[in-house]
């Protein structure tokens, strides 16, 4: 959640064209300095939509599209090992493609140390998760 509209690097850094371009000049690098600093569970945020299409009553030729977005930062996953798992799986089978750009996870560094990250959480069972993912405490 964010008070503004505004997108800010810390919520879309793989789209970071606002980036700090003196200490950084690629979106990955500012990514793992970020990571680096706070964690990668605070660091990397998760963007989710949910979608519906539902027909309106009375007028069987009208339906209400809706999407609800959530974002939040990674580290709100480690009470849900079994979704870090899944998350991780479709990382892997999307970085396979260039629909990895889009997604953001275009940077093998960046992608590798989100993969850490939810594979320790993962293993753990949750709860505190591995060292990587006690890193988001910070």
């Amino acid at each position: 959640w964010s008070p503004s509209l505004v997108p800010t690097p810390d919520r879309y850094p793989h789209r970071a064209s606002y980036a700090p371009e003196a200490t950084h000049n690629t979106p990955g690098k500012w990514m793992m300095a970020r990571i680096g600093e706070v964690g990668v569970g605070r660091a990397v945020w998760l963007k989710v939509e949910y979608q519906t299409v539902r027909r309106l009553r009375g007028a069987s030729d009208h339906a209400l599209f809706t999407v609800r977005t959530y974002v939040d930062p990674l580290h709100t996953l480690l009470h849900v090992p079994a979704a870090a798992r899944l998350l991780a799986q479709n990382m892997r089978n999307a970085a396979q493609g260039d629909f990895k750009h889009y997604l953001g996870i275009d940077d093998e560094e960046v992608r590798g140390a989100i993969l850490a990250y939810l594979d320790s959480m993962h293993e753990s069972g949750g709860g505190g998760g591995g060292p990587r993912a006690q890193q988001a405490t910070r």
